[in-house]
């Protein structure tokens, strides 16, 4: 059972991910229709037969909430799958056209950095693993052009002026929101994610669009504090990661 509120997508996809894996292996699961989900519905219709309304719960019914997120939590075929029968064939624009020669920025900034509490867990120094990550992102393949995509381009603009130096910037439109940003994450070839579950669910769609992309993926060894030693557990272990930059006194220009 997920909360009624306060949860954004990248929370409702691991919740749906176990709905998935129980139906598919002939469990009972649902999983709890909350208001949150009903504008993702729109655009992911496939979801729906996982779901419970709840006027539907009866008393009798088992209760869990598993806010677990580990990679390996499910065998692995069903992450992909999931993606494929569930994601993907939906309404989300994807296009499959990702140039080569581009590598896509996601910054998540939101309340990690606006809610105190949520900096001391969330906070790191994003600049430093940008530029790190963007270095090793070059080093496997030529980059001419850097899409950022965030819920905050403006501090991007700002703060990551560096990205200049791997080729022309280019920033979402103006009226662009999640919807838009996470077609963008799938359609990309090559990204440079931040600690955010909606930057691993991009990742995972993209993965699912090409298939042979893994290696071209960058993240942070780091997510949250007081978990799992700090470290991200929702990490294809194909992608690339970066070490550090978790230290909150090394964190600048929040």
């Amino acid at each position: 059972m997920p909360p009624e509120s306060g949860i954004g997508v990248g929370n409702m996809f691991s919740f749906w991910l176990w709905g998935h894996y129980g139906q598919a292996t002939g469990r009972d699961w649902w999983v709890l229709q909350t208001d949150a989900m009903r504008a993702w519905l729109e655009v992911f219709p496939r979801i729906e037969p996982l779901l419970l309304a709840r006027d539907e719960l009866r008393f009798s019914d088992a209760r869990e909430c598993d806010w677990s997120q580990d990679f390996d939590k499910f065998p692995e075929q069903f992450l992909p799958d999931f993606v494929r029968e569930r994601l993907l064939r939906s309404d989300l624009p994807v296009t499959r056209e990702a140039r080569e020669d581009v590598v896509t920025v996601n910054v998540r900034r939101g309340d990690y950095y606006s809610d105190p509490q949520l900096r001391l867990l969330y906070g790191f120094d994003v600049r430093g693993y940008v530029r790190a990550a963007m270095h090793g992102a070059r080093q496997q393949q030529a980059i001419t052009r850097v899409d950022v995509v965030s819920d905050d381009p403006g501090w991007c603009a700002a703060e990551l002026g560096f990205l200049a130096e791997f080729g022309e910037v280019t920033y979402q439109r103006a009226g662009d929101g999640p919807v838009e940003n996470l077609a963008q994450l799938a359609s990309a070839r090559r990204l440079v994610l931040t600690n955010s579950t909606f930057s691993y669910w991009g990742a995972y769609l993209s993965n699912g669009v090409y298939g042979d992309n893994h290696a071209l993926v960058w993240a942070p060894a780091f997510h949250r504090r007081g978990i799992n030693g700090d470290k991200a557990f929702q990490l294809d272990p194909r992608w690339s990661v970066v070490e550090g930059y978790a230290d909150l006194a090394e964190a600048d220009h929040w």
